[in-house]
């Protein structure tokens, strides 16, 4: 994405039922129980992403909402240009934990 503006989100809204966390950007490259075996891939270059509820972007290799673990070998990378290095990032690699650590998550600046 190149020279877009993600902001002012979240910060009125109701909180969803399905997990999902309030942000301008929330990606998984495997979400769910057993979901495996996924790549995304995100680059952003000259964006404006500010002012969104804290943080800006939500980013997990795998994320489960409930105890279960969310899969096994999913690659998130995600690369930042420019302005769009300064958005503000909670991340974990899995959530819940993966024993195995087969889950990754790689983040450029």
């Amino acid at each position: 994405m190149y020279g877009t503006i993600i902001k002012d989100n979240g910060v009125a809204q109701l909180v969803p039922n399905n997990g999902a966390l309030l942000s301008g950007i929330y990606a998984a490259s495997g979400y769910g129980t057993n979901a495996s075996n996924n790549i995304l891939r995100i680059d952003l270059s000259g964006c404006y992403i500010s002012s969104n509820n804290a943080p800006d972007i939500y980013a997990y290799g795998a994320f489960s909402p409930t105890a279960f673990i969310a899969g096994t070998n999913n690659l998130f990378d995600l690369n930042f240009n420019g302005l769009s290095a300064n958005a503000t990032i909670e991340s974990a690699t899995s959530v819940p934990s993966e024993p195995a650590g087969t889950n990754v998550l790689n983040i450029y600046r």
